[in-house]
């Protein structure tokens, strides 16, 4: 599959709730920020923290485009 805006293949990683923003990092086990999607203001015992899902994602040239896996299907 390929990123719509710039054709450069999609890469596996998680879309990730933490104490501060919305991320794409490459795995739960290490949590190598990709990029920060956005910012939010929840409180640190909200039920989204630490809420995750497996996505593709493109960060070719900073493009920062992202899918829902399950969206491939």
């Amino acid at each position: 599959m390929s990123c719509p805006n710039c054709n450069q293949p999609l890469l596996n990683g998680i879309y990730y709730c933490d104490d501060n923003d919305y991320k794409i990092i490459d795995n739960l086990n290490d949590k190598n920020l990709i990029f920060i999607f956005k910012a939010h203001d929840l409180r640190s015992d909200d039920i989204e923290i630490n809420d995750n899902s497996v996505i593709k994602y493109c960060n070719f040239q900073n493009c920062k485009y992202f899918i829902n896996s399950l969206s491939e299907n």
